[in-house]
């Protein structure tokens, strides 16, 4: 019975993950330190999967938990609710929670998240080409003393 609720949780948590992917509206851009952990968690939760898993639960587990990892980093962003970290399925920076949000161009768009309630900032890159955008639903969503363009 445990065994069914642990795969349950992963599927839900998937489940959850597979929908944010589908609501991003601008979706984050991935940095290669960003592919790079990506890679190397994966090898590890696949080789430890595979070296010391028995039964098809501890297959099973290993394939959820890797599917979940990597679609991890695929789903950050912005969608029409605020923005989505990645490290939290289902968790949005909702519009009404962000407290303020810093935009910076450089050869790629810098936009810095501090959330009400939250106890670190977070960090998302976009592409040039997705400044207007970007812009557009902050100015759409957040009132203007809340966005900071530098």
């Amino acid at each position: 019975m445990v065994d069914e609720m642990i795969l349950l949780g992963f599927v839900v948590i998937l489940i959850l993950y597979l929908n944010d992917l589908k609501n991003l509206i601008i979706p984050a851009k991935k940095k290669s330190t960003d592919m790079i952990i990506v890679t190397f968690g994966l090898l590890l939760i696949l080789g430890v999967t595979f070296l010391y898993g028995q039964t098809w639960f501890h297959y099973t587990l290993g394939v959820l938990g890797a599917i979940t990892f990597v679609l991890s980093v695929f789903t950050r962003g912005v969608t029409a609710k605020g923005f989505l970290f990645a490290v939290e399925p289902g968790i949005f920076g909702y519009w009404g929670l962000v407290e303020n949000v810093k935009v910076e161009m450089s050869e790629e768009v810098c936009v810095t998240i501090n959330r009400r309630y939250g106890m670190r900032k977070e960090v998302h890159y976009y592409e040039k080409e997705d400044y207007d955008k970007v812009s557009s639903l902050l100015s759409e969503y957040l009132p203007r003393e809340k966005v900071k363009v530098g």
